[in-house]
């Protein structure tokens, strides 16, 4: 059974740097990720390779706060662990929940392909765990992506967002942080150009997948005069469609939310 918890944004108590964090915004979010889990201490493995190394076990030791506070038994591996295959493999196993945090997609993707975590990931994927993160940590469950890994990379937030290929475990174009000023009119010329389906996420929403069937979360510390919502846009006869997702509640058919 596939299980996917892609959010879209929102803060999780991580460090942007060594003295600015942010809010514990989404913490019903962790919850349900546990939820689907079926147990009541589950594993959580974080992965933090979107994120710099120096940076890496600063936000470990949050999540680890997070989840430990709900029940979870916390695992990391930074970027050196992930030279070893055999200790990957190993917390890989012993891990029912896998957390991805933001960050540079394009780095963490890069990094997870040389050291053939992309191999546990489809692995774990295949198993039935749970397969979960925010924004870099969402985006690299589909196919395709928007990224603004180039204005990390650089430190210049003026450069244009870019599209990134992920690990295609879910075949389509995933936007987070699709309320944020220029991802919605860019996803357009995305989706256009690759002739798929794109699924975007607000901040303070969440895509969850569980087999056939999605659904969109919305968390309980969105700011206030802010609604969460998913969105769906593809074209059909050269016509841009877009339908919103309110769904917070039922599970829809997966299928359906990927065709045209």
């Amino acid at each position: 059974m596939a299980k996917i918890f892609a959010i879209g944004g929102g803060g999780n108590g991580r460090y942007y740097s060594k003295t600015e964090k942010s809010k514990y915004e989404i913490k019903n979010m962790d919850e349900e990720i546990i939820r689907l889990t079926g147990k009541t201490h589950p594993v959580l493995l974080f992965l933090a390779q979107a994120q710099p190394l120096d940076m890496q076990r600063i936000n470990y030791e949050v999540i680890k706060e997070n989840y430990e506070t709900l029940g979870a038994t916390t695992l990391f591996l930074d970027n050196n662990d992930l030279e070893n295959f055999e200790l990957s493999k190993e917390y890989f196993d012993k891990a029912d929940i896998i957390f991805e945090t933001g960050g540079n997609t394009v780095e963490m993707i890069e990094i997870w392909k040389k050291n053939k975590i992309d191999i546990l990931l489809k692995e774990a994927f295949d198993k039935g765990k749970v397969l979960s993160g925010v924004s870099a940590g969402a985006n690299c469950w589909f196919k395709y992506c928007s990224t603004d890994s180039n204005r990390i990379a650089a430190n210049d937030f003026t450069l244009p967002l870019t599209m990134c290929n992920c690990l295609d475990f879910i075949d389509g174009f995933f936007v987070p942080h699709a309320d944020s000023e220029g991802r919605e009119e860019t996803s357009i010329e995305f989706v256009k150009k690759l002739d798929t389906v794109g699924i975007l996420i607000s901040n303070y929403a969440a895509l969850e997948i569980v087999d056939d069937k999605y659904r969109i979360v919305k968390t309980l510390g969105a700011k206030e005069g802010f609604e969460p919502y998913g969105l769906k846009i593809y074209f059909k006869d050269s016509i841009l469609h877009k339908e919103y997702l309110n769904n917070t509640s039922e599970l829809r058919d997966l299928k359906e939310l990927l065709s045209k």
